[in-house]
């Protein structure tokens, strides 16, 4: 998928209810550790690197069909909701200086984006291949971090169905960073390389709730009409002027 400021495409997120509560009242998007993901492989690399506890990511999907699958893994069995909202609702606001992210909820939280060659490294589509990345490539000074850019983008074969594209940081508590570097950023590599501890479990991001103004919300197939009230009640609450669609899922599964 190509991504430009332009885009407008539209992505999916399975949850639960009382987590779409959370993001309203707070008007904020968590990102988890790669560590607390279900695939137990995320954040690793060929030359026995793990960044599980470094990278951060909330996942969401390109498909626009609603997936039984993740209705069931993500949503506690069917009784959750599925978000329907444009690409670039969320943003990052990165320091002019040295590119840490000021709008993370939490002032303990040190973190960037994970720039390549052919993106900015924020919304990612995950790239599925039993291959692992190279963390360090050797080079005629030493080593480089060549191809760090790819650790939280690929997933085993196993999880194609996901389709997955995902908002991906980098980052650690401030608490922990090395001492040694010139800018945050050295200070944080310095540190993920020589693999410090880290307690940071998740990073909350602002975004505006206007930009959700023309999302749709699906509620899953074993939720209640009294479910389907309280999200819309949610919505018309925390968003407003809110236009989108809000509706139970088409699906009939017996239960």
């Amino acid at each position: 998928m190509e991504k430009g400021e332009c885009s407008m495409a539209r992505i999916y997120h399975y949850t639960k209810i009382n987590t779409l509560e959370l993001m309203l009242q707070n008007g904020t998007i968590r990102l988890n550790a790669l560590k607390n993901m279900d695939d137990l492989l995320e954040g690793r690399s060929q030359d026995d690197f793990d960044f599980s506890h470094y990278y951060y990511a909330s996942s969401w999907t390109m498909c626009g069909e609603e997936s039984i699958p993740m209705w069931f893994m993500y949503t506690d069995k069917m009784k959750g909701v599925r978000i329907e909202a444009n690409d670039n609702f969320l943003s990052v606001d990165a320091d002019i200086k040295d590119c840490h992210i000021k709008n993370c909820v939490d002032d303990r939280v040190l973190a960037f984006k994970i720039h390549s060659k052919d993106d900015d490294g924020f919304l990612v589509p995950v790239e599925y291949t039993e291959e692992k990345p190279k963390f360090l490539t050797g080079h005629p000074r030493g080593y480089i971090a060549e191809e760090n850019y790819k650790i939280g983008r690929v997933k085993p074969m196993a999880w194609a169905f996901q389709k997955e594209i995902r908002f991906l940081l980098q980052g650690m508590s401030m608490d922990n960073i090395a001492k040694f570097g010139d800018t945050l950023f050295q200070k944080f590599m310095n540190a993920a390389i020589n693999q410090y501890g880290n307690d940071l479990e998740y990073i909350d991001l602002k975004f505006d709730l206007r930009k959700w103004k023309d999302a749709n919300f699906i509620l899953g197939p074993n939720t209640s009409d009294d479910d389907l009230q309280k999200v819309k009640n949610m919505l018309s609450k925390y968003i407003e002027g809110f236009t989108g669609c809000v509706k139970k899922s088409d699906l009939q599964i017996r239960f």
